[in-house]
């Protein structure tokens, strides 16, 4: 698996979609707790958008091999 494919184009834009609200959740609870800062924030971002391009790549597989 490569994390260029999750980060180009148009998946870069439904990852983004999909990440969106489980991302702001956790942002959210970090700020509360105290803890923020950009490279936090951006790590947590990033880190969503690519477990959604796994979840989704893995999804298409399933579906495609049945």
């Amino acid at each position: 698996m490569s994390w260029k494919k999750h980060f180009s184009g148009w998946n870069l834009l439904i990852n983004g979609l999909i990440s969106l609200l489980p991302a702001a959740t956790v942002i959210g609870i970090l700020r509360e707790l105290g803890i923020g800062g950009a490279l936090i924030i951006g790590s947590v971002i990033l880190g969503f958008i690519y477990l959604a391009g796994v979840i989704r790549e893995k999804i298409t597989n399933k579906i495609v091999k049945k």
